[in-house]
């Protein structure tokens, strides 16, 4: 999920790689959600997933690895 910016070529972008379970955006009001997939837990278990908030300059070039 990412935003750019309406002043300049700078993007803030959000994943939980391969555990992202939904994207939501809205153009009216820049903002950006990345929801989380968890797998299900049984009470007192515990788990752990990986994500980024990336801030980059430039198109959404910028963003691939």
């Amino acid at each position: 999920m990412a935003c750019r910016s309406n002043q300049a070529e700078r993007l803030v972008a959000m994943t939980w790689y391969e555990d992202t379970y939904s994207l939501i955006g809205n153009p009216r009001h820049p903002c950006l959600h990345a929801d989380p997939r968890f797998a299900d837990l049984a009470p007192g278990e515990m788990a752990s997933i990986r994500g980024a908030i990336i801030f980059a300059e430039g198109g959404l070039d910028a963003l691939a690895p």
